[in-house]
């Protein structure tokens, strides 16, 4: 028997004005889930998540959340937030500057009707858990950013919602406590067994949080599915290009009597058949080399930048106006500006037709 899908999303669209923010988008996602949208700025990823949550209305499409039916563009239906069984994390947090912490976190809970004593043990569960149950007296101000969000995230799994939506909820904490707070969600997520959806521009979040990643760019999913499956598989040249650390490398080359050449350098044989044309082709950046000197499949770049990362380094050069990734074995010694040549593998690892797009 197939499982019910806790989110199912037909031609999804969003119009404001003469823009279109999302372009007729499909997605199944299973219960249980941690679903990242994920992609640049103005890509449709907090719209799709607004829909979602019932804070906006569709143009057309449906949004069925465990098979019930809670917004269609064609029928005008939108059930209100407060009926979705959904709670939603911002990334302004929106805790009340009046209230307390335990008000705070009760207040749901007071509008859904709980009693006052289950009240009070259950925002006593949740700030325990959260480990927060110290600042209960306080009030928002008096607390810090990361104690704020932990609070928002309290009272968002007070009620035992279904889903768990989050809009970038991390974008306003320093490096470290970001990556504290990825580790707490994913405890949270765990255990309320809630679908989650969460929103964010950053891919690093996305591959250590999520269990599916939707990739949008300008109101389309790019690619859909498991983090691993983006990395190893990316389908088109802005995935992968968006995805890895650093992420892959993308090389416009032309196809000439049965060569791909870049630059007038040939980078080996193309595929049998393949018309003369040019075409994206992908390199990841422990595939590259550097040397001092010229050879095979060697392109003549200018060092830029060198970064220790987990006893390796990842390196930055440049041809002409073409940044390019290298992962080394160790920190090259080289200065800046210092000509060195990248040395390509016989083959790249993926090849995109060229639809005249940059990235």
């Amino acid at each position: 028997m197939t499982e019910t899908p806790a989110i199912l999303i037909n031609q999804l669209t969003k119009v404001f004005g003469d823009t279109t923010a999302v372009a007729g988008i499909d997605m199944q996602v299973r219960p249980g889930a941690f679903l990242v949208l994920l992609g640049p700025s103005g890509c449709g990823k907090t719209t799709t998540l607004r829909m979602l949550a019932g804070l906006e209305e569709p143009s057309g499409g449906q949004i069925l959340l465990n098979d019930v039916l809670v917004s269609s563009g064609e029928a005008g239906i939108i059930v209100p937030p407060g009926r979705r069984d959904a709670g939603m994390v911002f990334q302004s947090y929106a805790l009340w500057p009046h209230m307390t912490i335990f008000q705070n976190v009760a207040w749901p809970l007071k509008v859904n009707g709980w009693k006052a004593d289950e009240r009070r043990n259950r925002v006593l569960e949740v700030l325990a858990f959260l480990n927060i149950e110290a600042y209960a007296d306080r009030y928002p101000g008096e607390i810090s950013g990361g104690q704020q969000q932990r609070v928002a995230i309290a009272r968002t799994i007070a009620p035992r919602p279904k889903f768990l939506f989050f809009d970038e909820p991390l974008s306003n904490l320093d490096a470290k406590l970001r990556a504290e707070m990825r580790t707490e969600l994913l405890r949270v997520h765990r255990a309320t067994g809630a679908t989650s959806v969460y929103v964010t521009h950053d891919q690093v979040e996305a591959m250590t949080m999520a269990s599916h990643i939707a990739v949008m760019r300008n109101g389309h999913i790019e690619q859909f599915g498991p983090p691993d499956a983006l990395l190893n598989e990316p389908a088109t040249p802005f995935v992968a290009n968006f995805i890895g650390t650093p992420p892959a490398n993308l090389i416009r080359a032309q196809v000439q009597a049965g060569r791909y050449v870049y630059n007038q350098l040939d980078l080996g044989q193309a595929a049998p058949s393949e018309p003369e044309q040019s075409k994206w082709l992908m390199y990841r950046p422990d595939s590259l080399n550097l040397y001092p000197e010229a050879g095979e499949r060697r392109l003549p770049v200018q060092f830029a930048e060198a970064t220790p990362v987990a006893g390796q380094a990842i390196v930055t050069v440049w041809n002409e106006d073409q940044r390019l990734n290298v992962v080394l074995k160790q920190l090259p010694h080289a200065q800046l500006g210092q000509q060195l040549f990248l040395e390509f593998p016989s083959r790249p690892s993926m090849v995109y037709k060229d639809n005249n797009e940059q990235f």
